[in-house]
C-alpha cells in the first residue's frame, strides 16, 4: 500500500482530521514498516532515531528480543487464550508477579485492557465499595483520567464533553488545604462522608508535576480516617520510567487502596492493563456470588498478554532499569545546560524526572512577532492549525526530515521520553542536532518548516 492509498482509506473510512493533522509534517510522507530497539526503520530505507519511548509504552524498546520469544514461544505451542471459565495459569502467574514487586498490601490484581479501563474498573471498584451511598469522587485539577465516558466525565479538561456520572470535585496537586474544605462540606449531618475515592497521579506526566511527600502522606491519613478508596494513576509513569519501580514507591507510607497501570507493562507488544488492590478492598467489593465477576469480559483469557506482560516484568523490576531512567535524566540535564546556556534567546526551561522531561521555549511573544510580521497572508494560512505552536512543530519536523529524529509534542512542549535502553551517545545525537536547528534562529526555523511545506 502506498501513501495515497492510506490518506485516501483515512479520508473515507477513519478520520479526515487526523489524516489533516498528521500531514502537516514531513514523517507523513514516510511508511513505517519496522522498528527495534530505539530505531524505526522505513519502507524508502530511513533509519529514524525514536526518542517518544511510544508516549509510555516502549520502557523496553521496540521488539524486546526476550518479549518477541516468549510471544512465539506461546504461539508455537498453541496455547489456549480465551476462557474466562477456567482457572487460567498465566492469570494467576501474572497477578502473582505484580503481588511480588509491589509494596505487601497490593496483592489482588484483574486485567484488561488501557488504561482508561483500568480507571474506569478502579472508579467502578471504589463505588462498589461503598455500595453506592457514597456519590462523590475528588481528582486533581491536571489529571488525565482516560476518554471513556466515566474517565472523561472526571477529569476537569474532558467533563464538558461527558455526561456527568459522578459528583466531581476537584483540586490542586499538593493543596491539601483544598482537599480538607472539600472534606468539611462533604460530611453529611449524620456525620457520614460522601465521597468514596481520591485519583491522583503521584507524578502527573502532562504538568511534569510531582506529588510532595507530605501531600501523599496527608491524603493517606485522610482516606484512612474517612474510609475513602485512595487510587493512584501511574499507567504512564510505572515500571521504572522515572527512576523508581512506580513513583509512589520511593516513599514510605503512601501505599494506595488501588493501583492502576498500563502501557509498558505490556512490553511494547501486548495492550494489557491491571488494577491492583488490597484483599479488603476487592473481598468487599467482588467477593460474593452475584458480583464476583462484575469485572469480567468475554475475552478475559488475555493468554498472550498475560505471558508478554510477566516477561517484561521480570525485566523491568531489575534495579538496573531504575539506573537506566536515572542516568537518562542525569545525561539529558547536562545536554540541556549547555543547550539553554548557548541559545538564551529562546528563554527554555526543562522539567525532567527519571526518563521522562518537557523542553519549554518562553519566547512566545518573539514567535508571534515572526507570524505577524515576516509571514506573508499565504504563509500564516498554512500554519493556522499549529500557530500556536508552530516554533515547537517546525523544530520537530527539522529533527525528522534533517536528522532522522522521532519526537513529539505535548502541550507546546517538545517531549524527551525515550525507551530505557537508549545509549548515551544517541541522547547526545538528540541534543547536538537540537542545538544546530537552535542556531538558525526562530525566523528561520519558521520559514524552512513552511517552504517544505509548499512542496
Amino acid at each position: 500500500m502506498n501513501i495515497k492509498k492510506i490518506n485516501k482509506y483515512y479520508t473515507k473510512h477513519i478520520n479526515t482530521i487526523e489524516k489533516d493533522i498528521v500531514n502537516q509534517f514531513s514523517h507523513s510522507k514516510d511508511i513505517f514498516l519496522k522498528a527495534k530497539g530505539v530505531y524505526i526503520f522505513t519502507k524508502n530505507n530511513k533509519k529514524i532515531l525514536d526518542v517518544s519511548g511510544g508516549i509510555g509504552v516502549l520502557n523496553l524498546g521496540h521488539n524486546h528480543p526476550e518479549i518477541i520469544n516468549e510471544r512465539i514461544k506461546f504461539q508455537k505451542n498453541s496455547n489456549l487464550e480465551v476462557n474466562k471459565n477456567i482457572l487460567a495459569p498465566h492469570t494467576a502467574m501474572l497477578s502473582k508477579k505484580i503481588s511480588d514487586v509491589l509494596p505487601k498490601e497490593l496483592t489482588m490484581s484483574y486485567f484488561l485492557n488501557s488504561g482508561a479501563e483500568a480507571n474506569d474498573a478502579a472508579i467502578k471498584t471504589a463505588y462498589k465499595y461503598h455500595n453506592g451511598k457514597r456519590k462523590m469522587i475528588l481528582t486533581s485539577e491536571t489529571g488525565f483520567t482516560g476518554r471513556l465516558i466515566s474517565t472523561g466525565s472526571v477529569t476537569l479538561n474532558l467533563k464538558h464533553k461527558y455526561p456527568k456520572i459522578f459528583q466531581t470535585q476537584h483540586f490542586k496537586v499538593n493543596d491539601i488545604k483544598k482537599i480538607k474544605k472539600i472534606l468539611e462540606k462533604s460530611i453529611k449531618k449524620n456525620g457520614t462522608i460522601n465521597i468514596f475515592a481520591i485519583l491522583i497521579e503521584p507524578f502527573n506526566h502532562t504538568t511534569m508535576q510531582p506529588c510532595e511527600y507530605g501531600f501523599l502522606l496527608a491524603i493517606r491519613k485522610i482516606c484512612n480516617k474517612y474510609k475513602i478508596i485512595l487510587i493512584y494513576d501511574e499507567i504512564y509513569t510505572g515500571w521504572s520510567k522515572t527512576g523508581s519501580l512506580f513513583y509512589f514507591m520511593r516513599y514510605q507510607g503512601v501505599c494506595p487502596d488501588l493501583l492502576t497501570t498500563s502501557k509498558s507493562l505490556g512490553g511494547g507488544k501486548a495492550s494489557i492493563a491491571a488494577i491492583v488492590m488490597r484483599s479488603k478492598i476487592f473481598r468487599t467489593a467482588y467477593q460474593n456470588k452475584n458480583d464476583y465477576s462484575l469485572l469480567s469480559s468475554t475475552f478475559n483469557g488475555l493468554g498472550e498478554e498475560c505471558v508478554t506482560a510477566i516477561k517484561a516484568i521480570e525485566l523491568l523490576s531489575k534495579k538496573k532499569y531504575c539506573n537506566f531512567a536515572k542516568n537518562i535524566e542525569k545525561i539529558i540535564k547536562k545536554n540541556f545546560e549547555k543547550l539553554s546556556t548557548k541559545h538564551v534567546d529562546y528563554k527554555m526551561d526543562i522539567k525532567v524526572c527519571g526518563a521522562l522531561s518537557k523542553i519549554y521555549f518562553n519566547n512566545g511573544s518573539v514567535v508571534q512577532k515572526i507570524i505577524n510580521n515576516k509571514l506573508s497572508n499565504l504563509e500564516k494560512k498554512k500554519i493556522d492549525a499549529l500557530k500556536g505552536v508552530i516554533l515547537q512543530a517546525s523544530i520537530l519536523d527539522e529533527l525528522y526530515f534533517k536528522y532522522k529524529i522521532w519526537a513529539f509534542q505535548s502541550v507546546s512542549k517538545i517531549v524527551i521520553s525515550p525507551s530505557l535502553i537508549i545509549k548515551d551517545n544517541e541522547l547526545n545525537y538528540f541534543f547536538d542536532s537540537l542545538g544546530r536547528i537552535l542556531e538558525c534562529g526562530p525566523e528561520k526555523i519558521i520559514k524552512t518548516y513552511i517552504n517544505r511545506r509548499k512542496k
